[in-house]
């Protein structure tokens, strides 16, 4: 009996760890007070570095469904977010309105 409690426990810390295996990593620049891209769809669980190129500072978030603020990022800095659940986030800059991503997470 011990084996097979084991086992199922063993099944289950694989199981666990496999979906953070299939993750990826999605890179997305700042520069020219824009977004490198405009839409980008990822998979759930997937992270977006977003790397801060420009000569100003940048702060990105996001409201509607999954809200978040990751605060003030300065240049040559980089920031990641990971998107846990599934839908579709438009993404600004708090200090540049005019810089929009849309990332639709499936």
């Amino acid at each position: 009996m011990k084996k097979f409690v084991i086992g199922l426990a063993a099944m289950g810390f694989i199981a666990a760890i496999i979906p953070a295996a299939n993750a990826a990593e999605v890179v997305v620049t700042q520069a020219d007070k824009k977004f490198d891209k405009k839409k980008i769809e990822i998979g759930t669980g997937d992270t977006i570095k977003f790397v801060n190129a420009d000569k100003m500072g940048h702060n990105i978030h996001s409201k509607g469904g999954d809200d978040f603020d990751l605060g003030l990022q300065k240049p040559g800095a980089d920031m990641s977010r990971k998107f846990a659940k599934a839908g579709t986030f438009k993404l600004r800059c708090t200090i540049h309105p005019k810089m929009k991503l849309t990332v639709t997470v499936k």
